[in-house]
Order: structure tokens, then C-alpha cells, then sequence
């Protein structure tokens, strides 16, 4: 059964603290953290700490004077959160609890936020995905040229192999020609005068 602010308020409107003195007559319907702490039998830092931690649910009030306050109906979420914790109950667990009792906490800002930090994922996902079929597209290429390469010098090396042998053969064939050291005038083709 969902509660309402003012359902709550209306239960502490009875029993009210006295406001501090140091408090304006605008702000005396606020509650400050050591009233607070008051009421629910616990510090100031634990509720310092639990305002902390759901903020969102608790709606505070910052007077000009400076300070804090809260609404009197932000005494049943932190009485809430208080039972729930010593029932060792997970942030999550009194999150879901405070959605289901008081509504949710979350403003629509942060739903704004959420849908804005999702495209700037999808942005990201796309470049890099981007990025990626270019460096398959790349790699092709790269592959491409390598085989290329490879292709050639196994033509290269097949030549080779291929100008050896006939030059082997040739050697076998034909009588090795000696060569002269003092070629005669007449085989370079010159005159006797």
C-alpha cells in the first residue's frame, strides 16, 4: 500500500518536536537532522549518512539561513531505511522498498541522462565497429598484396631454379672453352702489321 507525503506529515503533525528557535516561522514546518536523529533514535551522522545515500527520496531543504532541513514526512523514509537496514536489508532492497512505498526517488533528469549516456554508448559502439570493418577491409588488402608477393617469388624462385639447371646442362654439353691469357692479334680481330 503506497503512502502518500501527506498522509505521512498529517501522522507527525500531532506529535511535533518544537521547532529550533533558531529557525525562521517559514521554516518551522521543516525538521532538521538532530531532530531527526531524535525521532528515530539514532545519530546524526547515521542520518546524515542515510541522507546520503537516498537523497532522492528525501526531498531536503536548505533553508537560506544556511543548514538543513527536511518535511516531516521524511521521517517515515528514514524510519523506513532504518528498520530495513538493521534487518541487513541491501541498498538495493530498501531502494525497491522506497519505490513501492513513497514512489520513486528518481527525477526525471537522471532518466534524461540515462537515455543521453545510452546514445553516446550506441555513438561509441558505431565508430568502433567502424574502426573494425576497416581494419578487416585493411587486412584483405594486406593478404591480398602477401599473397601477391608470395606468387611472385615462388616465379622468381622457380625461374632461378629453372636458369641453373639450363646452365648446368649447357656446362655438360659443351666443352668448357679455355680462355686465352695472351689472346693472339688475330683472333681479337686486329691486323699483324
Amino acid at each position: 500500500m503506497c503512502r502518500s507525503y501527506q498522509e505521512a506529515s498529517m501522522d507527525f503533525n500531532k506529535a511535533s518536536d518544537t521547532p529550533d528557535s533558531s529557525q525562521k516561522s517559514g521554516a518551522s514546518e521543516y525538521l532538521n537532522t538532530a531532530q531527526i536523529a531524535h525521532r528515530l533514535g539514532v545519530s546524526q551522522s547515521t542520518v546524515a549518512r542515510y541522507r546520503s545515500e537516498f537523497v532522492s527520496y528525501l526531498n531536503p531543504y536548505a533553508p537560506p539561513g544556511g543548514g538543513r532541513g527536511f518535511r516531516p514526512e521524511a521521517v517515515e523514509v528514514f524510519k523506513l531505511i532504518r528498520d530495513m537496514k538493521s534487518r541487513r536489508a541491501t541498498w538495493i532492497e530498501i531502494k525497491q522498498a522506497l519505490e513501492a512505498e513513497f514512489g520513486s526517488g528518481e527525477p526525471q533528469t537522471e532518466e534524461l541522462g540515462s537515455q543521453s549516456f545510452r546514445h553516446s554508448l550506441e555513438a561509441i559502439h558505431q565508430a568502433q565497429m567502424a574502426v573494425v570493418n576497416e581494419l578487416h577491409s585493411l587486412l584483405r588488402e594486406v593478404n591480398r598484396r602477401l599473397d601477391r608477393l608470395e606468387k611472385s617469388t615462388r616465379q622468381i624462385k622457380s625461374a632461378q631454379k629453372a636458369a641453373r639447371e639450363r646452365l648446368k646442362e649447357q656446362a655438360q654439353t659443351e666443352p668448357p672453352q679455355p680462355e686465352l691469357l695472351f689472346p693472339d692479334k688475330n683472333e681479337t680481330g686486329e691486323s699483324a702489321d
